[in-house]
């Protein structure tokens, strides 16, 4: 059976290219075969009934076929479109080394020490978490006896920590925050303050990663306080469970705007750079009832948002460049000295001499 299904399409293929070739002009026919025509492929050529050919219209030819040459059908069959694939979220599938502003990934833990293994293989297995800058944690609940070495994260560096102390907030259990820098993107770190009190726990790092806009020193990322740099991107991030801070911090910006827990929005992320994330949720670590947030940067830099100049440069060519040379190699540049009173004069008169020069050899 398999054999002569295979026989019968080799027949159709054979018959088809004869039949292509017999046919004149630019226009190329469409071969119908109807029922009895197939079932009689078994019988000899000269028994059985000849296929119909259509013939197209010669216009309609010409648009659906065209030239080899042709660029517009070339690019009418054209199904991929040109460039790559543009995005905030495939922007962030770069590489690290490029980025202007660090993606950040901020979770409110409820305890970091029995969500470590988790956390570890969300950073082995997802792209967000493995590719992000920084991991913002807060309520890390951790104390003295929790080792550096027992929340390490692969690919990450050692965790920035501010425990509660029990004898500054008279708690003994919860708060602490934390921060984890990929050292893919940055290894240059320093702790600018660290604080806790009964009504807040701070932690401020400042950072120089690997690349940098030119218009940006070094970045600030504070949990929970206000850093104190005005040309630095500030970013504050945290739990504001029952408090907002838009009169307080009027020149800053929330980033995040997807709810964190039960339809609200508790942890949010304040700026001093307008539009310079984009928040997208997602699923809390193990049995946390906040939502996670991936933090994209969307800031374009100062070079990206300009306009483009048009700058007209002089073209010396070798002849005019060896003229240019031998004059200044001919003047008596002892003479400007001996006749200026001062530097000022002496500058504006050395400049108007190489002008003049340039004009006269140019």
């Amino acid at each position: 059976m398999i054999w002569t299904v295979g026989c019968i399409l080799l027949v159709v293929l054979w018959e088809t290219f004869h039949l292509a070739e017999a046919v004149c002009g630019t226009s190329q026919p469409r071969i119908l075969y109807s029922r009895d025509y197939l079932l009689k492929f078994d019988q000899p050529a000269n028994s059985r009934p000849p296929p119909d050919l259509i013939f197209p219209n010669i216009a309609d030819t010409k648009w659906q076929y065209g030239t080899s040459g042709s660029s517009t059908n070339a690019r009418r069959r054209r199904t991929r479109k040109r460039g790559r694939r543009g995005g905030l979220r495939e922007r962030a599938r770069r590489p690290l080394s490029r980025v202007p502003l660090p993606s950040i990934i901020l979770a409110n833990m409820q305890s970091l020490r029995n969500k470590s293994d988790e956390l570890q293989a969300h950073v082995r297995h997802q792209h967000e978490f493995k590719e992000a800058c920084i991991l913002a944690l807060t309520e890390t609940w951790l104390g003295e006896t929790d080792s550096d070495a027992g929340i390490a994260l692969d690919g990450f560096s050692a965790p920035f920590r501010m425990d509660r102390v029990a004898a500054n907030t008279g708690k003994s259990r919860g708060g602490g925050v934390c921060l984890y820098i990929n050292e893919h993107w940055c290894k240059t770190t320093l702790v600018r303050e660290k604080l806790c009190t009964k009504d807040i726990e701070l932690l401020s790092v400042s950072m120089r990663p690997f690349y940098l806009p030119r218009e940006f020193p070094q970045i600030f990322v504070t949990i929970v306080y206000e850093a104190l740099s005005p040309d630095a991107p500030n970013l504050i991030l945290g739990d504001f469970n029952h408090c907002s801070l838009n009169k307080t911090l009027k020149c800053f910006y929330k980033y995040v705007s997807c709810p964190t827990r039960n339809g609200k929005i508790l942890d949010q992320c304040y700026g001093s750079i307008k539009g310079a994330y984009k928040s997208v949720p997602l699923p809390p670590l193990g049995s946390a009832d906040h939502n996670c947030v991936h933090l994209i940067p969307a800031y374009r830099t100062c070079l990206q948002r300009g306009k483009v100049e048009t700058r007209q440069v002089k073209a010396w060519s070798e002849e005019a460049t060896l003229a240019l040379q031998g004059c200044l190699d001919c003047t008596l540049w002892e003479e400007f000295v001996n006749s200026s009173r001062d530097i000022d004069e002496l500058t504006e008169v050395v400049s108007s001499w190489v002008a003049y020069c340039e004009d006269c050899n140019s």
